[in-house]
């Protein structure tokens, strides 16, 4: 079994080799490396760690720019308060974070209210269509 060390040299190897599949352009594997970077950082630091965090961060900035808010939102919703109690409230990272849900949160919002008006102009349209042919 790898001593301390060795895990967290391990978890670091994950992270960087996440970085470099995003670099590529390989963003889903990037995420799974990310993820098992979370995995084991939870395993052996817990949640609130600056590596886990580190790790889940990127993760969620992935899903930003594969442009999946709702899956970057899941992510930061976790993050938020584990980096509050990690770095305190007016920390720098946790108002990274912070502004990172918010946005995601923001894009969210107006990705769903982008699908009500048009199913709404459907209707609408719907109902002329069936007005004139009738």
């Amino acid at each position: 079994m790898p001593d301390a060390s060795e895990q967290s040299e391990f978890i670091r190897q994950q992270i960087v080799a996440g970085d470099r599949l995003r670099t590529l352009g390989e963003r889903d594997s990037a995420i799974r490396e990310y993820a098992r970077a979370v995995e084991a950082a939870e395993l052996q630091h817990g949640s609130d760690h600056l590596v886990t965090l580190e790790a889940a961060e990127r993760i969620s900035d992935t899903f930003t720019e594969l442009r999946r808010p709702r899956d970057a939102l899941m992510m930061l919703a976790w993050m938020a308060p584990a980096a509050v109690r990690t770095f305190g409230a007016h920390s720098l990272q946790a108002t990274r974070i912070e502004n990172a849900r918010r946005a995601a949160a923001a894009h969210r919002r107006r990705r769903v209210w982008t699908a009500i008006a048009l199913g709404a102009l459907c209707c609408g349209i719907a109902v002329i269509i069936w007005e004139y042919v009738l």
